[in-house]
């Protein structure tokens, strides 16, 4: 290796390494590739000072309890030849090894909550997408996020209508009447009711053209 490459920091064109490629753990020695701004603190415990920058960017206290059960959920997955650890004390440099997403501890993660409803997956995965930033890694592609069904609007009862007409009929604003009748008895959105205009009403046959909505 010349000068030229040992200055640039990138491994030589051979066996343990190519041009644009930073040089391979078996020639450092070093297999940690930590964010500069954690190097300092490596040997502090991770999950505390996760919660700790989970609270300066204003995440609700709902989001970090959600994030780190999560989070302490994927780092107590067992790989095999592991032994279990305890999670509260595990270092940032550990952590750091355990988020590799190529030892198998993603996969089988993704695995365990693979029945799950879409929105939790997506929760899950949202969690440990920004444990892996923090720490240094990201999610591969290969992870997929399901799409959330949207569930179809629940139709009044019988019962729940007549009690609608009845406080529109009672009401003080002598809008509400009209408006709710118009609303039910046509299923017309609340965006074309509001986009009518009185052109498009025609009192006498009491109908009314709607465009678009």
């Amino acid at each position: 290796m010349d000068d030229q490459q040992q200055r640039s920091g990138w491994a030589a064109n051979g066996p343990a390494g190519r041009i644009a490629t930073p040089f391979d753990s078996s020639i450092t020695g070093n297999n940690q590739v930590l964010p500069a701004r954690l190097v300092r603190i490596q040997h502090l415990a991770c999950l505390p000072l996760w919660e700790t920058q989970l609270r300066s960017e204003k995440k609700s206290n709902h989001t970090i309890r959600s994030y780190m059960s999560t989070a302490r959920r994927f780092s107590a997955t067992v790989i095999p030849g592991e032994e279990e650890v305890d999670i509260e004390e595990i270092s940032i440099t550990e952590m750091h090894d355990r988020c590799n997403p190529n030892n198998g501890r993603l996969d089988l993660f993704i695995q365990a909550i693979a029945n799950l409803r879409p929105a939790t997956i997506n929760a899950r995965i949202a969690a440990v997408s920004h444990l892996f930033r923090y720490i240094g890694h990201r999610i591969p592609d290969w992870v997929h996020r399901p799409t959330a069904s949207r569930p179809l609007p629940r139709t009044l009862t019988r019962e729940e209508v007549m009690r609608v007409r009845k406080a529109a009929q009672d009401s003080e604003n002598p809008l509400a009447h009209p408006i709710i009748t118009l609303l039910l008895d046509t299923g017309m959105r609340v965006s074309e009711l509001c986009a009518l205009e009185t052109g498009t009403i025609d009192l006498a046959d009491r109908s009314a053209r709607v465009y678009g909505g």
